[in-house]
C-alpha cells in the first residue's frame, strides 16, 4: 500500500512559522532590556514621530486606544517617556521619549536588528532585497483590496481542495 506525501506547506504557513520564530527571538532579545515588543513599537513610532496622542499611536500601530494608553502609561511610569499637554486642545495628552527613553529604544534597537541578521544570515543582499520586495507585495494585496479591487476589477479564485489535489496528482 502506498503512503500518500505530506502535503506541501503552502506560503502563509511558512510566512506564519517565520513571523512566530521572529516575534519569540525579538522578545526574548528586547526583554533583556526590559521591554515588550509592543514597548518597543510605542518607543519606535515616538522616536520617529514625537508629540503623537494616544489615539494617533493607536491608529498607526492598528491597535486600540485602550491597549496604547496601558503601554503609554507603563512607559511613562519606567521613566521611558513624558505626556505634555497639547498645545491647542488640553484634553489631548501628547507623548515624547524622556533622554532615558531615548538610551532604551537605542539599545533595544541594536538587538531587534541582531535578530533581524540573524534571521536573514544565509540570504544574498539581492536575496534581502527580493524578499522585501515580495513581502511588501504580498502585504499590500491584502491590506489594499478594496483598493485593488476598484482599479483592477479583480476577484478572488478560489480552488476547492479536491480540484487543487487532483490538479497535483495529474501533473
Amino acid at each position: 500500500m502506498a503512503v500518500n506525501p505530506a502535503p506541501p506547506l503552502n506560503v502563509a504557513f511558512l510566512l506564519a512559522r517565520a513571523q512566530r520564530a521572529c516575534r519569540t527571538a525579538m522578545d526574548a532579545a528586547l526583554q533583556a532590556h526590559g521591554l515588550s515588543l509592543a514597548q518597543y513599537a510605542v518607543l519606535r513610532r515616538l522616536e520617529d514621530d514625537p508629540g503623537l496622542s494616544g489615539a494617533d499611536l493607536a491608529r498607526r500601530m492598528h491597535i486600540t486606544a485602550q491597549t496604547v494608553n496601558r503601554l503609554i502609561a507603563a512607559l511613562e511610569h519606567a521613566g521611558l517617556l513624558e505626556r505634555f499637554p497639547d498645545a491647542n486642545h488640553n484634553r489631548i495628552l501628547r507623548a515624547r521619549l524622556t533622554d532615558a527613553g531615548q538610551r532604551a529604544v537605542t539599545s533595544a534597537r541594536r538587538a531587534v536588528a541582531a535578530v533581524e541578521e540573524r534571521m536573514l544570515a544565509d540570504l544574498t543582499p539581492e536575496d534581502r532585497a527580493q524578499l522585501f520586495d515580495l513581502l511588501r507585495r504580498c502585504a499590500d494585496a491584502l491590506e489594499l483590496p478594496a483598493r485593488r479591487e476598484v482599479a483592477t476589477g479583480w476577484q478572488p479564485r478560489i480552488v476547492a481542495v479536491e480540484d487543487e489535489e487532483e490538479r497535483t496528482a495529474q501533473g
